[in-house]
């Protein structure tokens, strides 16, 4: 697919000028509206997803029930010539033709599926949009396009507008149990608590394929998902971002009665290998043989062997041993589970499309992206009606708004392609020693005031940057600063140890780092120095603080500069997005110019 939406130089209908770059990028102030249908016989509107599959009437279609295979049913060239061929598994669709004109008719569908993003170009003033990514997959040839499940019933309808009677083949591919391994013995001590049982119990009822666990922080996300997969008896399989494996690897020793070498994570530099062997074992059926009771995959690395396939099958399987699809019933998984669903959706959304499974549990605090783009794949992969919605509310951190003032806020620039830019806001900062040095004061003079002079033993702190350079700057002013004080300060971002972030007193990280699915022991207060719009991001930052073994209230500060008009916008939001999550929220100002 081309990576920019592009124009031929000419006049608008409103005698606009469309300008178009060497890298084919529109400018164009208008929004993008995407190609009409040439070809509509009925030119009707198409609908929405989501839609009920089970009230849909598919007189034009030719339906077949086929076995269990998770992978598509062979067909020949005649056959692909003369139809649509439609696999529906559990969790995606697959279809392939070799008629122009279908295909056609798919490549207007998944048209709808681009995601562009948009910024104003500030030489021009004129808007810019750019190609992100596609809510969809395909072979590099086409002869393969595949769908989430739920975007199934849109896509019949949208093949009503364009194709005759009886042009679809439909099969429809069962799916069976295969796990046959002994429960799993839970340690002593462990057993589900105030919300869990009503959520185990929800995960449990056969009704979606698809389960969507919007439990709050605190409540013990990884817990649940660990009590629900001991109640099904199954090897544990949990794919997520490779930064937060092995932590689950300490959740899984920490309640499971089994040796931490039944355990297999792959990822890292030897992920591949490690995938590689273990699709090696299980094709030779030798998984129980060997022990293993979980698998934790990195989703990064299921999107680089789904991206070999996509550029040529045939190499991929000889590279990888099986092709995406087979990967779950190699391996004897009924139920997957997914930590932080909300977080790179393009690449798990890539991931349902090649997954055939009896259920998918997914796992995250919050689900409501501001993007209306990203919204609307939200309800698509995680439609209401499967999400667990919390009854109880984490109301127990005491929330600040802390504002300060620049010396000369005209210093300070903090936009990129004329949006708000916190990475060039942290750029200015630390260009001037002055400036950067009265930065550090003020977050040593908060940490002081709200975290020192009261804490009690095992109690932490944690500081959120933008940049990895911040951390690295504000870690060696503090230790500086607080060199008699007796606590440990550690960075923690992508290049440093877990350790650092369990054995310290104060660390210093990124949000992308430990914002999400993290969590520490003995957290008392968290200080946000990042402006952020993102009410997904904030609640999950809010979320790594909880309520403490001794009833203490955790503090939770957020930056906030007056000279700064989108500070003021993104601390409105905040207020409203917050508001129902913590105890209470104040507000003081930092006296002291930056």
């Amino acid at each position: 697919m081309k990576k920019t939406i592009a124009s031929k130089r000419g006049r608008k209908p409103n005698g606009k000028v469309t300008k178009v770059n060497k890298n084919k990028t529109a400018y164009n102030s208008r929004p993008y509206q995407p190609p009409k249908p040439s070809f509509n016989p009925h030119r009707g509107k198409l609908p929405d997803p989501p839609m009920d599959l089970a009230k849909m009437q598919l007189p034009f279609a030719l339906e077949e029930k086929v076995d269990s295979s998770p992978i598509p049913t062979p067909v020949d060239i005649a056959t692909l010539a003369k139809y649509v061929v439609i696999d529906v598994f559990s969790h995606h669709i697959t279809v392939r033709t070799n008629n122009p004109t279908f295909r056609k008719a798919i490549g207007e569908y998944t048209r709808k599926w681009l995601r562009f993003s948009f910024y104003k170009d500030p030489r021009t003033g004129n808007g810019v949009y750019t190609y992100i990514g596609t809510y969809a997959s395909a072979t590099r040839d086409r002869s393969e396009v595949r769908y989430h499940i739920n975007q199934y019933p849109s896509f019949l309808e949208h093949m009503k507008l364009w194709v005759g009677p009886n042009v679809l083949m439909i099969k429809h591919h069962a799916y069976t149990r295969n796990n046959d391994l002994s429960p799993i013995a839970l340690k002593a001590g462990w057993a589900p608590r105030d919300e869990q049982p009503e959520v185990i119990e929800y995960a449990l009822k056969d009704d979606y394929p698809i389960k969507m666990l919007t439990i709050q922080t605190g409540q013990g996300k990884s817990a649940t998902s660990l009590f629900i997969n001991q109640r099904k008896s199954e090897r544990f399989c949990l794919v997520t971002k490779p930064g937060y494996l092995e932590k689950w690897v300490g959740d899984i020793t920490k309640m499971y009665d089994i040796p931490k070498n039944d355990i297999i994570l792959v990822a890292g530099p030897n992920g591949n290998t490690i995938l590689k062997q273990l699709i090696k074992v299980a094709k030779e059926g030798k998984l129980n043989e060997i022990g293993v009771r979980a698998i934790l995959l990195s989703n990064r690395l299921l999107y680089s062997f789904i991206q070999d396939y996509e550029e040529n099958p045939a190499l991929a399987k000889e590279k990888w041993g099986c092709v995406p699809d087979e990967l779950w019933s190699l391996f004897k998984i009924d139920t997957l589970y997914i930590d932080e669903g909300h977080q790179d959706s393009r690449i798990m959304f890539k991931i349902y499309t090649y997954t055939h499974i009896e259920k998918m549990v997914c796992m995250s605090a919050t689900f409501d992206p501001d993007d209306p783009f990203l919204k609307r794949v939200t309800e698509v992969m995680y439609p209401n009606a499967q999400r667990y919605q919390p009854k109880m509310k984490n109301q127990h951190t005491l929330a600040y708004r802390v504002s300060y003032k620049f010396h000369r806020p005209g210093m300070i620039y903090c936009t990129s392609r004329g949006q708000y830019s916190h990475l060039n806001f942290e750029k200015s900062i630390m260009r001037n020693k002055i400036t950067e040095s009265n930065y550090y004061n003020m977050i040593a003079t908060l940490l002081e005031g709200n975290y020192m002079e009261s804490r009690q033993s095992g109690y932490k702190a944690i500081i959120f940057c933008h940049t990895v350079k911040m951390c690295s700057r504000l870690k060696e002013y503090l230790e500086k600063r607080f060199n008699q004080s007796g606590l440990k300060f550690a960075k923690y971002t992508a290049e440093d140890p877990y350790d650092n972030l369990i054995n310290s007193d104060v660390i210093i990280t990124t949000i992308k780092s430990a914002g999400t699915a993290i969590d520490i022991p003995g957290l008392y207060v968290g200080i946000m120095t990042v402006a952020l719009r993102s009410s997904q991001t904030n609640i999950q930052v809010l979320g790594r603080l909880r309520r403490m073994a001794d009833g203490t209230n955790p503090k939770f500060l957020w930056l906030s500069n007056s000279d700064n008009i989108k500070h003021k916008t993104y601390d409105s939001e905040k207020y409203g997005t917050i508001r129902d999550r913590v105890k209470s929220i104040g507000e003081f100002t930092y006296m002291e110019r930056i």
